[in-house]
């Protein structure tokens, strides 16, 4: 009977943690304006590890610790943030670089909601979400600990090369790996949030485009210090330069050109009309590869459209 009664309250416990999940989706949902129905929601997994959470999208699930978590808005906030972007994304985008872009922006998003609710302060102690405080330092801090890691997999890839017995030599296999994992890990986690702290949410003119973008595109437009949140606006801008670089390749090879033809030619009329041919003259060979270079890049340019 009590274990029926433990079991009973296990179960509530997780359907109320479910709809609290639910309920924060619902209003990131309303709040962003994203068409996503009910039926595609995710599963929630209740692990008992408190201090946990994670989404899973090859199952789309949400695990999630304890009640704990729930009280935290960063944490919750970021879960349903890749979840909305695993919702709404297009096929085969899988970049783990983007998806902390929108984990994070998650967090930002849920910390907007709570303050026009009231209850920042309950669900956002520290105040609004920084990623230095995320990821546990500033920049400085971060490259330290990515420059210790990389030295540490190094030594460990000299051990490994130099080691003959296989045991051991499987054993520092995996501390490299685990290293190597973790530095990829603080990579991901700290480009992809720093790009979504620099985005001003009041500019988004439309959520559903956003989280629905190829991962190419919201890196062009959001990994930048300039972020383009009008689409046609930024391909102009971005045209507009394109052109530019262009017209001056084009200057640069006429130009350069024209100053080959003019010394080889002073090279002629001097004193040595007989010597070695047409560009004999250092400077006019030197023009010359010069109009060479910025012709094939002017060509490749217009070819490939880059």
């Amino acid at each position: 009977m009590r274990r029926r009664y433990s079991q009973t309250r296990e179960d509530e416990s997780e359907r109320e943690i479910k709809e609290d999940v639910y309920s924060v989706i619902d209003a990131m949902k309303k709040e962003l304006g994203l068409s996503i129905p009910k039926s595609k929601y995710p599963k929630i997994r209740v692990t008992g590890n408190r201090g946990e959470a994670s989404y899973v999208g090859s199952t789309n699930t949400i695990e999630i610790g304890s009640e704990r978590e729930l009280m935290s808005g960063s944490v919750i906030g970021e879960e349903v943030g890749h979840y909305l972007r695993f919702a709404l994304k297009p096929k085969d985008n899988d970049e783990i670089l983007t998806d902390e872009f929108f984990g994070y922006l998650g967090a930002r998003i849920m910390y907007k909601i709570a303050k026009q609710k009231g209850v920042e302060k309950e669900l956002f102690p520290l105040g609004e979400p920084d990623y230095r405080l995320s990821l546990g330092g500033n920049k400085k801090i971060i490259n330290q600990r990515l420059k210790n890691l990389r030295k540490g997999i190094l030594e460990l890839h000299s051990q490994y090369t130099s080691e003959k017995d296989k045991g051991k030599k499987k054993e520092i296999y995996k501390k490299g790996r685990e290293l190597t994992d973790k530095r990829e890990d603080i990579l991901h986690h700290y480009r992809g949030y720093e790009f979504a702290q620099g985005v001003d949410l009041d500019k988004i003119q439309d959520y559903n485009e956003l989280y629905s973008m190829p991962d190419k595109e919201v890196r062009r437009r959001f990994f930048r210090e300039s972020k383009l949140y009008d689409i046609d606006k930024g391909i102009k801008k971005e045209t507009r330069k394109k052109k530019g670089l262009e017209g001056k390749l084009a200057v640069l090879f006429f130009s350069s050109l024209f100053l080959s033809f003019l010394f080889s030619q002073n090279k002629i009329t001097g004193n040595a009309i007989g010597n070695n041919g047409f560009f004999s003259s250092p400077i006019s060979l030197i023009f010359l590869v010069i109009a060479i270079c910025s012709g094939g890049l002017l060509i490749y340019r217009l070819i490939t459209n880059k």
